[in-house]
């Protein structure tokens, strides 16, 4: 017995794509997932505040 597969447009044009450039697009978007992830860990987190920089006064004028 066979089952009717409905294949979406965008998964044929991604099969029709080289793979190298299906790669490059893999790797862009695990990319984004793993930083997407990061600000995922770090949102509970207390932000980081710099120390606050020592100004050195300077004349106004000479």
């Amino acid at each position: 017995m066979t089952a009717a597969v409905h294949i979406s447009w965008f998964a044929g044009v991604v099969r029709l794509m080289p793979a190298t450039l299906r790669s490059a697009l893999d790797a862009w978007s695990y990319r984004i997932a793993m930083e997407h992830a990061e600000r995922r860990r770090n949102a509970g987190k207390a932000p980081v505040v710099p120390p606050p920089t020592d100004y050195q006064v300077r004349p106004w004028r000479d």
